[in-house]
């Protein structure tokens, strides 16, 4: 089912199908950082193999490198990522944000995950589309940025056209690329990475600063 709807304004009636899907174990797909994005139930086994598949079939391969998780706010943040005083402290003032954190998952998140990375990316959104979904879910949820043919999808109904087993899409109609930018957490500090959408799709990162963790 494919949902118009304007990524600046939240429409309750129309976010209420995506959350009744994600209730069900369906995927949904939404605006987010410039493109779109596929969304699974993070508690729901189903679901995150349904996810994984879907970016097996595209990719034709299996799933490689980190779990991508949106949660509502810190204290939901630390039930799944490990984060030590420090870590809390420099975090509180960067969220909600644009911004992704490379932080280490909890065991238990590892084992959901089927995943063999120690760490995750995890993001605590400020777009509104994506910051109501978490917050009526009541839930965390995994995604995955929705690609074809190793470029990310712009267009909604490209989109539903492409991934008809996923149950709503709310199509915000065609995005305008937007660079994402990473912080990686080690034991002492932070690491600034920005990660920047080229023409042909490919993402290049590099480091582009560093700081202390608040003590």
């Amino acid at each position: 089912m494919r949902i118009e709807v304007d990524s600046r304004y939240v429409e309750p009636r129309k976010v209420q199908r995506a959350l009744q899907a994600l209730e069900g174990g369906g995927l949904i797909a939404f605006a987010y950082q410039g493109s779109y994005a596929l969304a699974a139930d993070l508690e729901s086994k189903n679901a995150l193999e349904r996810l994984r598949r879907e970016e097996s079939e595209v990719q034709g391969k299996g799933r490689e490198g980190e779990w991508k998780l949106m949660a509502a706010n810190l204290s939901r943040l630390g039930q799944l990522a490990i984060l030590d005083d420090a870590t809390y402290r420099s975090l509180r003032p960067l969220v909600p944000s644009a911004h992704w954190f490379r932080l280490p998952q909890r065991r238990e998140l590892s084992r959901r995950l089927r995943s063999e990375q120690s760490t995750a990316l995890f993001a605590l959104p400020e777009e509104a589309m994506a910051s109501a979904l978490l917050e009526q879910f009541g839930r965390e949820i995994a995604v995955w940025p929705a690609q074809a043919k190793g470029e990310a999808i712009w267009d909604g109904e490209e989109l539903a056209a492409r991934f008809p087993r996923v149950e709503v899409v709310l199509d915000a109609g065609a995005l305008e690329p937007a660079p994402a930018s990473i912080l990686s957490f080690d034991a002492e500090e932070f690491q600034w990475v920005e990660s920047v959408a080229e023409d042909e799709g490919v993402e290049s990162a590099e480091p582009t600063g560093r700081g202390k963790k608040r003590r």
